[in-house]
């Protein structure tokens, strides 16, 4: 992952969900060493809160080359109060569908700043985020890839999960365009 906000600090990221992708994201992000990984639930999120403190919040991923990597959650909660707070990027990996109910649950507490990445980022998300968003939106890194990265699947919810595929290339968009690389170089 990228660096946080200033030299030696972490890159805090708060994932949203508890689906595939989150699970990967889980493994890969909480295994870095420069960043603080928090997760927001909503339609599973006691469940997958329950399961990863069974396994001292880590969740393996086993990868298609044949090794694991295991990450673990600093932090997860149903309310964005506790996770969002001094993040520097927030990932929804998430269907456009379900975009409409994080941006409301964590619009108010979203602080000046900080990027929100949709993953993949089509079905038109960056005019609803900036109608939930309102004039705060300006004040946000707003982006979204071509593609979701991972074909993945849960094999242990909170748990394990199996990476079938990594996909090499992604393209990035960004609001405002001048942020594209800067938060390219955040998610790599």
């Amino acid at each position: 992952m990228g660096s946080g906000g200033s030299d030696g600090e972490k890159l805090n990221v708060v994932v949203c969900g508890e689906g595939n992708a989150v699970h990967v994201m889980i493994a890969q992000i909480g295994s870095c060493s420069d960043t603080e990984l928090r997760v927001l639930g909503m339609m599973r999120g006691e469940e997958l809160k329950t399961e990863l403190e069974k396994n001292d919040f880590t969740i393996t991923c086993h990868n298609p080359d044949g090794s694991s990597t295991k990450g673990r959650v600093d932090k997860i909660s149903l309310d964005p109060a506790d996770v969002l707070p001094g993040a520097h990027l927030v990932l929804l990996p998430l269907p456009v569908f379900a975009h409409r109910p994080y941006f409301e649950i964590i619009r108010d507490h979203i602080e000046q700043g900080t990027a929100i990445g949709v993953l993949p980022g089509q079905g038109g998300s960056q005019w609803l985020a900036k109608q939930i968003f309102g004039d705060k939106f300006g004040s946000l890194v707003y982006f979204g890839t071509d593609k979701l990265p991972y074909n993945t699947r849960i094999e242990e919810f909170g748990k394990t999960v199996r990476l079938f595929g990594l996909k090499k290339v992604l393209g990035v968009a960004a609001l405002p365009e001048s942020k594209a690389e800067h938060v390219a170089g955040m998610i790599t």
